[in-house]
């Protein structure tokens, strides 16, 4: 009886962490593809590596990621009204925080159909 229920819980909570780590790596790919696209932002990250040889995410989940990120992250970039500056940290805001990175994330962790 209790096992069953001990099983569920464990996917449970290793969905909960893979998620986690879907939309950090989500995040990553969202500041990377922002910051190639405006001169002012300079810098280097290697967290992608990190997600991929340290997360539980599959190389096919990743891809899936980037290539969301790249056709939805511009949709996000917001214009400041002032010219010699960004309003980098907002539009990553928006996009982390975004109803349709949330929905895709939860459908690419939360399916079967991986």
């Amino acid at each position: 009886l209790h096992e069953p229920y001990r099983r569920q819980r464990q996917m449970c909570i290793r969905d909960s962490i893979r998620y986690k780590e879907a939309k950090g790596y989500a995040l990553y790919m969202c500041i990377k593809y922002m910051s190639s696209s405006d001169s002012i932002f300079i810098g280097k990250d290697y967290s992608g590596e990190y997600f991929v040889q340290n997360s539980s995410l599959t190389p096919k989940e990743l891809q899936k990621i980037s290539l969301f990120v790249r056709q939805q992250y511009s949709k996000h970039k917001v214009i400041p009204l002032e010219l010699d500056g960004n309003m980098f940290s907002y539009s990553i805001w928006s996009f982390y925080e975004s109803k349709e990175l949330e929905m895709f994330l939860y459908k690419l962790i939360y399916s079967n159909e991986k």
